[in-house]
């Protein structure tokens, strides 16, 4: 009887044993897979130095550094504008024009003056070298052929300023007057703002 109470506790033992076996066995493979599945592939490379820009995108308002009202020096009739109100516009770009019958026909006239000067300067030196002509004469026809060269660097200079040209990059804000409207000297034809952005 013994024996077989031995038995049967070397028996149930030895499934007590088992059975705890098969249960670390079992935990030590679940702790492998927790293990592994935690792990994260990393993978080396080499540093390099550079400079990278990034765009800024950020709010901001557009605001006018400076407005000024924009003129032709000279007065006439309004030939051409190139530019509507709120056109942005870049530096140099012709704006508007006037119509330059007139004001080429005053260069022209000045230029005709000149050599008429040069041709009575001409006659009044080869008058006074031969005791024609007085000292006098022949100063006064050096003075006329200065004031003819003044007279033509004026027209020039006026034809020049019978176009609007912009002065800066900018917006035209406003348009005071329209095609063949006549208009005075100095009187403003554009409001016009150079622009700068202002970052808030």
């Amino acid at each position: 009887m013994k024996t077989k109470i031995a038995m049967g506790l070397k028996m149930s033992l030895g499934m007590t044993i088992l059975a705890l076996l098969i249960h670390i066995s079992c935990q030590n493979s679940t702790e492998n897979e927790v293990r592994e599945s935690n792990e994260i592939p990393v993978r080396v490379t080499r540093s390099i130095r550079q400079k990278v820009a990034f765009p800024i995108r950020t709010s901001g308002i557009l605001s006018s550094k400076k407005e000024m009202k924009l003129s032709f020096k000279t007065g006439g009739i309004i030939d051409r504008i190139y530019v509507d109100e709120g056109q942005q516009v870049s530096k140099g770009q012709l704006l508007a024009s006037l119509n330059l019958s007139e004001i080429d026909a005053q260069v022209n006239l000045a230029r005709l003056g000149v050599e008429k000067a040069k041709r009575d300067l001409g006659r009044a030196e080869n008058l006074y070298r031969d005791s024609v002509a007085t000292l006098e004469q022949f100063q006064n026809a050096r003075t006329a052929l200065n004031y003819a060269e003044s007279q033509l660097e004026i027209a020039v200079f006026n034809r020049e300023y019978s176009l609007i040209k912009a002065p800066a990059p900018g917006k035209v804000l406003k348009k005071l007057a329209e095609t063949d409207e006549m208009i005075a000297p100095g009187y403003p034809l554009f409001l016009f703002a150079i622009m700068i952005i202002k970052i808030v």
